[in-house]
């Protein structure tokens, strides 16, 4: 907006909400008969979003895999969400379409690690709904749904290497209720009331 000559101060910031309490997340149990049909057991790194070129998804792929010969308790990348446009090579990781509401937000759960690195993005949800659900979160520092959340790691989207290392760095990071409370409060903000709220503010 900045770039097309918008005032700046005619812009206004509304954030999405991520505190839907109509959908249960799947149990644990559900999860893992979910990812041993498609051949996953045990810790996994996960990625929710359209498979498209702009949300970096083989850099992504390539990034885990060398990642991934470092420290194998990445367990394998899983790919979940709709095929968007453009060619898309996956790689090695394993793809689970879309999915129902119930069983992402298990995944997201229940990820080792939860990673979202577009080249470019709007807001960006994923990472918000992943801290939502207390994961470990790798992101794109372009990203502005998390930019200054000091719970996420950010990554150079276009810098494999640095992508890599923050896959690494995510483990380091405390995977115990005190650490996963935290990173639901880092977020607590994101409600659906403060989003209409943001709305009204705009136009009144």
């Amino acid at each position: 907006l900045f770039q097309i000559g918008i005032d700046p101060d005619r812009i206004r910031f509304a954030r999405l909400g991520v505190d839907d309490t109509t959908v249960t997340a799947s149990d644990p149990a559900h999860v893992r008969e979910a990812l041993s049909a498609h051949g996953v057991v045990g810790p996994f790194t996960f990625y929710a979003g359209t498979r498209e070129p702009r949300k970096n998804v083989e850099r992504l792929v390539r990034a885990h895999h060398e990642a991934h010969r470092e420290n194998s308790d990445l367990g394998p990348l899983v790919l979940a969400g709709p095929i968007g446009w453009g060619q898309v090579d996956t790689g090695d990781a394993v793809v689970l379409g879309l999915v129902e509401r119930a069983l992402l937000l298990g995944l997201y759960r229940d990820a080792t690690v939860c990673a979202y690195v577009p080249r470019a993005e709007g807001w960006g949800l994923p990472p918000v709904e992943a801290l939502h659900a207390g994961s470990r979160v790798v992101a794109s520092r372009n990203c502005p749904s998390v930019e200054g959340n000091k719970e996420v790691i950010l990554v150079d989207p276009l810098d494999e290497g640095s992508i890599g290392d923050g896959l690494v760095a995510a483990l380091a990071q405390g995977d115990d209720e005190l650490s996963r409370e935290r990173r639901r409060e880092s977020v607590s903000d994101m409600t659906w009331r403060n989003c209409a709220l943001d709305h009204l503010e705009a136009w009144l």
